[in-house]
């Protein structure tokens, strides 16, 4: 059933997106192929998402374009990244002024997996990645999974877990 990703002829800022209510994080890759598993498996960081993000608004085109001119040795693939306003306020109002839960990580699976520093990576659910977009055909290739709006029961758990 979600097999086949739906490619399309777009700018890169239209496959952004104008959407007010939104947190757009920005990747970076080289191959399709990965691409293609972060779609289909979400998205692997290592302790908060602006470690291997660019936060970018999605009214500013300046911005977008400085992404674009900044990143583009990082490879021809942008991965989008995109965290609906409403459920983090919802998911921040859960949480305590004296917790400290990095928000990202109520979203995300704690992967058995290390990196070479013996961290656990952190994978953010698949929901939240829109799609990636390859500056060299200008094409952009949608998630069957995106919903950056969907409240999920694991986000419940993730936040009881997180909390100190």
């Amino acid at each position: 059933m979600h097999n086949v990703l739906k490619r399309e002829k777009i700018s890169f800022r239209d496959f952004i997106g104008h959407e007010k209510d939104i947190l757009i994080y920005l990747h970076n890759t080289f191959l399709e192929e990965t691409s293609v598993s972060i779609i289909r498996e979400g998205f692997k960081f290592i302790k908060s998402l602006d470690y291997t993000t660019d936060n970018v608004s999605n009214i500013n085109d300046i911005e977008v374009n400085y992404f674009i001119v900044k990143r583009k040795f990082y490879g021809k693939h942008t991965i989008v990244i995109q965290l609906g306003v409403e459920i983090l306020n919802f998911y921040s109002g859960l949480i305590n002024a004296n917790d400290k839960v990095l928000k990202e990580l109520i979203f995300s699976e704690i992967s058995d997996e290390l990196n070479e520093d013996d961290q656990n990576y952190n994978i953010l659910n698949k929901q939240f990645i829109k799609g990636y977009y390859c500056h060299e055909t200008g094409e952009g290739v949608y998630s069957p999974y995106f919903n950056p709006h969907k409240k999920l029961d694991e986000f419940h758990d993730n936040l009881k877990k997180n909390k100190h």
